[in-house]
């Protein structure tokens, strides 16, 4: 059961199905880490050295992924620790046991990578690769939130970006985990393989990753799920009739005991956030990557907490090539470089310049991305005439992503 619901919660979870549909690495990593630990804590339960196996091989196949995935090693370095901790041996037995499981673990993982990167003779590929993660970020980039603009970003971006783009529904399931979860019996190591991933990624994610998208964030998402889907475990387990009651026979309810009542409010409840978690990914298809929640005020309003990969990757421009075909003097103005408009049948294609911003005259479609940038250039160049968010009203709007001006 709590199995069934984690995978609901997952199914339908806005920043997931956007991140599904694109060719990137946020996605693989997240799922390649997740199987990766799930394996690992099957061999703690079992110790059957096939699930030390699948861990090395789907620990290489995060790597691969992205390297991000190196902080699985602190994370599987950790969980070894507190897996051999209670045991009655002595330390030079444990150390000795932890080195053996992460050599075995890295070593797998290096064959894994060495042929995902095609056998390569250089045994130092990715250290190199390693280093050139941050090697083409322009310098001094702007980092957006909030309608603000800063080169260092801020410590709670990926939080804030958290609390906004995920359903709400979702946030109070979590939110009411640890009331119900507060009499169970969960082990230490259980807890760890659910907070530790959690933590690790989450805190190195908003020390070190750009504030640019909560698709950084994603890996922690599956464990967060995981957590809440343990929900529907404890009311199946709350709803049956306690063994004390069951030996002694009928009588009166102990004091402070749920009665039977409980389960079923709570049930309503739960199937109330549901249906709602359901609306949440129904209400924005198929625009899922600029989902914003009630809190935001909706996908509308979303720009003017977040923007880049949080709202829009070019995903209307088919709308915009129809929106064009009905008012063909349109004149767009567009940011991303990596999509041909003129590919989808979009002419008219201004120039990136401020001149083509300045007395502007007729129909204009220009992307989200865009007009926050504005903002900035703005700002920059002492020019309020390049703040269109400010000065003007839009007469329209193409998909999540497009506004449509008109002088």
């Amino acid at each position: 059961k709590g199995g069934l619901l984690a995978l609901f919660l997952y199914a339908f979870m806005p920043t997931i199905i956007a991140n599904a549909q694109f060719v990137t690495t946020d996605l693989p990593v997240t799922a390649f880490s997740f199987v990766t630990l799930y394996h690992l804590w099957k061999f703690f339960k079992t110790e059957r050295k096939s699930n030390l196996i699948y861990t090395g091989l789907f620990l290489g196949l995060a790597l691969g992924s992205k390297f991000s995935a190196v902080l699985l090693f602190p994370i599987i370095f950790l969980l070894i620790v507190i897996h051999l901790w209670p045991k009655p041996a002595d330390w030079e037995s444990k150390i000795s046991q932890a080195l053996k499981w992460f050599l075995a673990l890295g070593g797998l993982a290096l064959a894994v990578i060495w042929v995902i990167y095609l056998l390569p003779l250089d045994l130092s590929f990715y250290l190199r690769g390693l280093k050139t993660v941050y090697a083409d970020w322009i310098k001094n980039p702007q980092f957006y939130l909030n309608g603000q603009f800063s080169s260092d970003g801020w410590w709670y971006y990926f939080l804030f970006a958290f609390l906004i783009k995920t359903p709400l529904p979702f946030l109070a399931a979590l939110v009411l985990s640890p009331i119900f979860y507060w009499k169970q019996a969960l082990s230490a190591k259980n807890t760890s393989f659910i907070f530790i991933p959690i933590l690790i990624f989450g805190l190195v994610t908003s020390w070190k990753a750009g504030n640019i998208g909560i698709r950084y964030l994603l890996p922690v998402y599956p464990f967060l799920i995981l957590w809440t889907g343990g929900l529907a475990d404890y009311l199946s387990k709350l709803s049956t009739p306690y063994e004390a009651e069951a030996r002694c026979g009928p009588s009166r309810p102990r004091s402070g005991s749920p009665s039977k009542v409980r389960p079923w409010m709570v049930g309503i409840v739960l199937a109330a956030l549901a249906g709602w978690h359901v609306y949440s990914a129904m209400a924005i298809f198929p625009d899922y990557l600029a989902y914003f929640n009630e809190v935001a005020g909706g996908p509308k309003n979303g720009y003017k907490h977040l923007d880049d990969s949080n709202i829009e990757w070019g995903q209307d421009l088919k709308r915009l090539a129809d929106y064009q075909k009905q008012h063909p003097e349109t004149k767009i103005l567009y940011s991303w470089d990596y999509t041909n408009p003129a590919y989808y049948g979009i002419n008219n294609v201004l120039p990136k310049e401020p001149q083509s911003l300045e007395n502007p005259s007729g129909r204009y479609a220009i992307n989200l991305h865009y007009l926050v940038r504005l903002q900035e250039l703005s700002q920059r160049f002492d020019n309020p005439d390049l703040n269109w968010l400010s000065l003007y009203q839009p007469v329209g709007r193409i998909g999540h992503s497009f506004l449509v001006y008109e002088f």
